[in-house]
């Protein structure tokens, strides 16, 4: 078995061995509330945010605070989760290490400390489609989306290395797993366009689907970019939808004796919770 020499522990005399199978095992917690940042941006003049308060009586739907009689009712939740564990291993992969677990392969990162690899892997898309039109009408639709998976280990110094070879004990890896993604959807849209191009009274900018205001009678109804009305506060109408959110849980790895090349130890792993 080949020792995989190039991670030294933070103030370490000898290389840490990597080599073989270990078991890791992630803490998983259930999503909290504020794990991801939701943003919206537009220039729709009068527009309200879908679940703003409007305190008018075109709401039908609004709460009216009416004391019925019967309240005092206290809601509380609780969950929690069995952890995630899967088998992997660490290989070589040019002059940095590739952590190969549960199907996913995750590269080192580079100019991170040799204490404390991190492995990580990145996937993303993009489009772009537009139309425009010599009148001066254009629409356009953008789309982004990214995830990264980054699995961060500590390697223990030399004294911690001894410890365990004169105690006769097993090391375990201590670190974290996290999951972050983002996604950005961005429209725009002409704000005024001639009825000859026979698109419509309404245009294909989904305001509706994010926005509100007042009717002329007070109710709430949803917005729409109307082909001969100034909805916007520029020629160009624009919304634009974005999300950033980040997990991170608690992760243990310890040493097994699976022979790497053992048939199927890849395959073996348990999903947090039932």
């Amino acid at each position: 078995m080949i020792l995989l020499l190039t991670l030294l522990a933070c103030g370490s005399t000898q290389p840490f061995d990597l080599s073989g199978v270990w078991r890791f095992e992630v803490q998983v917690t259930p999503t909290p509330e504020d794990a991801c940042d939701d943003r919206l941006l537009h220039n729709v003049t009068d527009a309200l945010e879908d679940g703003a308060e409007t305190g008018t009586t075109g709401d039908t739907g609004a709460d009216t605070g009416a004391d019925t009689g019967v309240g005092g009712w206290v809601d509380d939740a609780e969950s929690s989760y069995s952890p995630w564990t899967a088998l992997g291993r660490f290989t070589r992969d040019g002059d940095r290490l590739l952590l190969v677990m549960n199907g996913e392969l995750l590269p080192q990162e580079e100019g991170g400390d040799d204490a404390a690899p991190t492995f990580a892997w990145e996937r993303s898309e993009q489009s772009r489609d537009s139309t425009t039109h010599p009148s001066g009408y254009s629409f356009v639709a953008e789309t982004q989306q990214s995830a990264v998976t980054r699995v961060q280990i500590s390697l223990p110094n030399s004294q911690q290395q001894e410890d365990a070879k004169r105690t006769d004990t097993y090391l375990a890896l201590e670190g974290s797993w996290a999951e972050e993604s983002q996604s950005l959807s961005s429209w725009q849209e002409a704000d005024l366009w001639p009825e000859e191009l026979g698109l419509g009274d309404t245009g294909a900018i989904p305001l509706g689907d994010y926005l509100t205001r007042l009717d002329e009678l007070g109710y709430i109804v949803p917005v729409t970019n109307q082909r001969d009305v100034s909805d916007c506060n520029d020629d160009t109408c624009v919304l634009t939808v974005s999300s950033a959110c980040t997990e991170s849980w608690t992760l243990t790895a310890t040493s097994t004796d699976i022979d790497p090349g053992d048939v199927g130890w890849q395959d073996l792993s348990w999903p947090a919770g039932y």
